[in-house]
């Protein structure tokens, strides 16, 4: 795990507390359940629980003005593209967190998400940047730059060349705006395979 991240994963057994601000699509007996008998009924054999952490609660450091409401949008996005899906919320606002129970299990693969340091990097600039937390990450401050483009690309592949648009309105001469090109040209072409591959986490 990252140190000084603002969110942690660890395993968990059941259910959140039902805080004041507590939200489920699902309880944690139901979801287990149906995860265990999907996976008996497509593999034929028991789930192998001691390598299966498939469901993980989530630590998230939280500001005053973060609701219910914005974590189960924020949760959404990240449904699309980490594949994870949240099915329960709740929040302590003695302690300023919100604790996040996510299905890590993938039915396609009948195995759970790997979620890697990369990736939980990705995962504290995508929550910092959708619910607006004035606190960053120690970890990731000299490489926000890299990650806040990533979590762009993520949600709108066209971001790049909506800057190039822009840039050549405002009347760059030929040579800068070339330079410009290229770099996005290149910075196209690294991060969209890194973009791909976040897709295809299993």
């Amino acid at each position: 795990m990252i140190e000084n991240s603002v969110l942690r994963f660890r395993r968990s057994q059941k259910g959140l507390a039902r805080t004041r601000e507590f939200w489920q699509s699902e309880s944690f007996r139901d979801r287990d359940r149906h995860i265990v008998e999907y996976y008996k009924s497509h593999s034929g054999g028991h789930i192998p629980c001691k390598n299966m952490w498939y469901i993980r609660e989530m630590e998230l450091d939280i500001d005053d003005h973060v609701s219910l409401k914005d974590l189960i949008k924020a949760t959404e996005y990240v449904k699309n593209f980490f594949i994870i899906d949240c099915f329960q919320i709740s929040i302590d606002r003695k302690n300023q967190q919100a604790h996040l129970l996510f299905d890590f299990f993938n039915k396609e693969t009948l195995a759970c998400v790997q979620i890697h340091s990369s990736n939980i990097a990705l995962l504290q600039v995508f929550f910092i940047k959708h619910l607006g937390l004035s606190v960053k990450s120690k970890s990731i401050e000299n490489i926000w730059s890299h990650f806040s483009i990533r979590c762009e690309l993520m949600e709108n592949p066209n971001v790049l060349e909506d800057l190039l648009m822009e840039c050549k309105h405002i009347g760059l001469s030929r040579f800068y705006y070339q330079i410009i090109k290229d770099l996005v040209n290149l910075v196209e072409i690294r991060m969209s395979k890194s973009t791909e591959q976040l897709k295809k986490i299993k």
